[in-house]
């Protein structure tokens, strides 16, 4: 969402040392407010990047999506482009609202743009953050 490339919060991820999309199974909300929210139930695919960010940044990153309050940070499967699967830190969101609606075609950016028309102050794709440092360690 707002912490992709290109978007307005992406200034939490400046010191990303790797952005990668990719695809993790579940599904997406449009939760009414200018926003999504993720949710581990279901099958379907949901278009989300791979955002490698410092153990500095966690902090910062974690205060901006409202976490532990609004959202739990679990650690999810996700699957690149080529097929790799890997995990990373997905936020879920606790209770979702009662307008929110499934996003069908799973990409809350393609959905934002039709909505927003190519001006999304509040896109909040699902992300995945992974924490460098640890996974450099086991390299």
């Amino acid at each position: 969402g707002t912490l992709m490339s290109g978007e307005s919060n992406h200034r939490f991820c400046r010191n990303a040392v790797n952005i990668t999309p990719c695809t993790i199974t579940g599904t997406l909300y449009d939760t009414g407010y200018g926003f999504p929210a993720f949710v581990p139930e279901g099958e379907n695919t949901v278009a989300a990047e791979l955002i490698e960010i410092p153990f500095e940044d966690w902090e910062a990153v974690d205060r901006l999506e409202g976490y532990p309050r609004l959202y739990d940070r679990l650690m999810f499967p996700a699957k690149l482009e080529d097929g790799t699967e890997v995990s990373g830190w997905v936020y879920v969101m606790h209770n979702l609202p009662e307008m929110a609606q499934v996003i069908e075609s799973g990409s809350w950016k393609e959905l934002s743009n039709k909505l927003f028309n190519n001006h999304c102050c509040f896109f909040f794709v699902f992300r995945i953050f992974c924490n460098v440092h640890e996974d450099r360690k086991k390299r």
